[in-house]
């Protein structure tokens, strides 16, 4: 009778964990309630049951977090950082191709075409001039020779 009270406990909580992804406990308990399951063939006492029940989930709760915090260390360590979207853009060598009345200039950055203000406001750039993007303010950029 108690191999199976522990069986469908085993069950529940591994359905639980499969179903709820966040919580790796239940994997655990799972885990954990099936060993005692099957000790529970041999050993009808609750006492031996439940401290085979606690070194058990105590064991592989350990072993999880040891996994978990192992590859997540070795994630952020080979990972290599790319900046995308807009941040990426700063340190880009960019294409001034039209010079505005306004100050700005018109600049190329892969394909695209973005107004730039010069990062010293006396600065001047000719059109086919190389620059480097500093920063992105807002909807233009700031350049730098």
């Amino acid at each position: 009778m108690l191999f199976f009270i522990f069986l469908w406990l085993a069950i529940i909580f591994l359905l639980g964990e499969l179903f709820l992804p966040g919580l790796l406990l239940f994997g655990c308990l799972s885990v954990s309630f099936l060993a005692v399951a099957f000790c529970s063939i041999w050993y009808c006492n609750w006492v031996i049951l439940l401290a085979a029940w606690t070194i058990i989930n105590i064991v592989s709760f350990l072993l999880l977090t040891h996994f978990i915090k192992k590859n997540k260390l070795n994630r952020t360590e080979n990972a290599i950082s790319t900046e995308t979207n807009v941040t990426g853009m700063v340190g880009q060598r960019c294409l001034v191709s039209k010079r505005l009345a306004n100050g700005y200039f018109l600049i190329m950055v892969e394909a695209e075409e973005w107004t730039a203000a010069p990062l010293n406001q006396n600065e001047n750039f000719t059109e086919g001039e190389w620059v480097y993007i500093v920063r992105v303010v807002g909807n233009h950029v700031i350049i730098k020779k």
